[in-house]
């Protein structure tokens, strides 16, 4: 029970006591007292009990009665993407005025007029309904040199005139695969916004951030996003040889003992490019990444895209002129290409991480994983589904049985200006009242986990998704009466376990965080309320002003890596 050497019982390192711990252990016990040495946990019960761990150096903390959780786990995030952005890129805010979009860069570039090319995110895809913004708008900001700006979802691109010069796009350039290049209507020259597959184009011909800017960048989202929102553990879902820099940024972090969350990845395999080589090159990434905190052990598969291009069983209900009749999307690989590679992959041991949106696309991903359990005549490989927006009755319960991880975002699951721009019109009121399954998935016994798609959201905030997963509206944004969907809303307990335990599991890592219990690593998160004992509606969303719970201690490895000054 106690830490011992040679038979000498030793004191603890660091000792939490009186407080109101909930460990999310299978018995869902909820403890006083937390004895932490050489970053594991050595103790967990009540006050009595862990007297006897205190020594002359022990660091004693009086929680006077805070609510400790397991550290959160956020199960898919863009870090390096995410991370550049406030040193390196613009963001325009969400809400920003389109008029305002121009002003916002123009001063971002002039304020940074040594970098090769300007980069950003976050205009709002639903404010263009027929196309996109033009080249000509981005040539008053960035005249000189190369300027692309991703929308919010990341499934588009803006690009000024040098960009589609550099990438040499014109007229006559075919484009790619499930991807769109707008044209002039009236000169067929290109207009300036990609979409999907065609974003590459530009995308591939920037320069990489050196490891030294990754590196900051990784620091500073460490200190700034991470640990003050009690983030130890996160799943990054697209590395890609691009990122080749980003990666060698977390390995020199860990090296150097400055990395403060665990963080597990997925290599993306590309549907354009021989699966072969992508394979090989994902296997010679994870044996490159093998190191306590940064592994690379998952592969990334896009079963469709987003917006416009995600793969619906029955068409949009309304859709902009030039879209042909009867158009329902399209699946971002051929779905028995799709079931190959995946069967392939998961022979090589990877896990799988797949994108499905659309109920068609939710459907051809398990097809993929069912003849991958076939294949390996087993079905304990955790394979995971991220999004799951629409999924049909069958495979709700397929998900459960293939034991799929459900990767949902929380955050999203709120009738917010998006829901009436872009989600109601174009899918119609009957199928948005089915979106975002929650609690069926949980009811039907699937390991649901939770994350932001940081940067889509920022900050990626797990007591936001908490909130949101608890009421299915947003305090601020939406009207207290307008639940999206009630029946599908989830428990507080529930919730907590989609950002902690399940969480663990979902990455195998359930005999090293997930819950506060002996022998795991010291990953713990100290909140100055009680989630189970306020009202939903003050969970949540504190960064704006209208929610009360908020982070004040997070430690990993036994390590406290945040202190708010109330904590003191």
């Amino acid at each position: 029970m106690y830490p011992t050497r040679g038979g000498v019982m030793e004191a603890a390192d660091v000792i939490l006591k009186n407080g109101c711990i909930h460990t999310m252990d299978a018995a869902l016990r909820v403890v006083t007292a937390v004895a932490v040495k050489e970053g594991r946990i050595v103790y967990a019960g009540d006050d009595d009990g862990v007297r006897a761990l205190i020594g002359p150096a022990t660091d004693v903390i009086d929680l006077a009665g805070k609510m400790t959780l397991p550290g959160f786990i956020d199960s898919h995030m863009h870090i390096p993407e995410g991370a550049v952005l406030p040193l390196h890129e613009v963001r325009l805010p969400e809400g920003l005025p389109v008029d305002e979009y121009i002003p916002t860069i123009r001063a971002f570039a002039q304020a940074n007029p040594g970098l090769a090319a300007i980069r950003g995110i976050g205009w709002d895809d639903s404010l263009f309904t027929s196309s996109g913004p033009s080249a000509a708008m981005l040539d008053e900001a960035v005249p000189d040199r190369p300027a692309v700006i991703r929308s919010g979802s990341l499934h588009s691109s803006w690009c000024n005139t040098k960009a589609l010069q550099m990438a040499g796009i014109t007229r006559d350039t075919l484009e790619p695969p499930h991807g769109i290049i707008e044209k002039d209507p009236t000169t067929g020259e290109p207009a300036g916004t990609l979409h999907e597959s065609a974003q590459e184009l530009v995308i591939s011909k920037l320069p990489d951030y050196s490891v030294e800017q990754y590196v900051a960048a990784l620091d500073h989202f460490q200190k700034t996003v991470s640990a003050p929102l009690g983030i130890t553990t996160c799943f990054d879902a697209r590395l890609t040889p691009k990122l080749g820099n980003a990666m060698e940024a977390f390995a020199l972090l860990e090296r150097e003992g400055r990395l403060n969350v665990r963080v597990r990845g997925a290599f993306l395999i590309d549907p354009l490019d021989p699966l072969e080589p992508q394979l090989a090159q994902a296997a010679a990434t994870r044996a490159r990444y093998q190191d306590p905190l940064f592994q690379v052990n998952a592969v990334k598969f896009f079963a469709d895209g987003s917006g416009l291009s995600i793969f619906l069983e029955e068409p949009f209900s309304s859709l902009p002129p030039s879209f042909p009749e009867g158009y329902r999307g399209y699946p971002g690989w051929d779905p028995q290409a799709m079931a190959a590679a995946v069967v392939e992959s998961a022979k090589l041991g990877f896990q799988l991480h797949i994108h499905a949106i659309g109920d068609a696309a939710v459907r051809i991903s398990l097809d993929a994983i069912e003849a991958a359990e076939q294949a390996l005549g087993r079905n304990d490989i955790r394979p995971a589904i991220i999004h799951l927006f629409l999924v049909n009755e069958q495979d709700r319960r397929r998900l459960a049985d293939l034991n799929v991880v459900a990767v949902v975002q929380p955050v999203w699951m709120q009738r917010d200006p998006f829901y009436y721009q872009g989600y109601l019109p174009t899918l119609g009121e009957a199928r948005c009242d089915r979106m975002f399954p929650l609690k069926s998935f949980f009811d039907r016994g699937v390991l649901v986990t939770s994350s932001t798609d940081f940067p889509i959201v920022n900050p990626p905030s797990p007591l936001d998704g908490i909130a949101i997963g608890v009421l299915r509206w947003s305090p601020g944004v939406s009207a207290p009466g307008d639940v999206w969907a009630p029946d599908e809303r989830a428990d507080v307990r529930q919730m907590i376990r989609s950002y902690t335990i399940n969480g663990a599991e979902a990455l195998f890592l359930e005999n090293e965080t997930g819950s506060i219990e002996i022998g795991k690593s010291a990953d713990l998160v100290v909140l100055n309320e009680n989630l189970f004992d306020i009202p939903a509606e003050t969970i949540g969303f504190s960064w704006r002003g209208s929610g009360t719970a908020k982070v004040l201690m997070t430690m990993f490895q036994g390590r406290t890596v945040y202190q708010a000054d109330e904590m003191n």
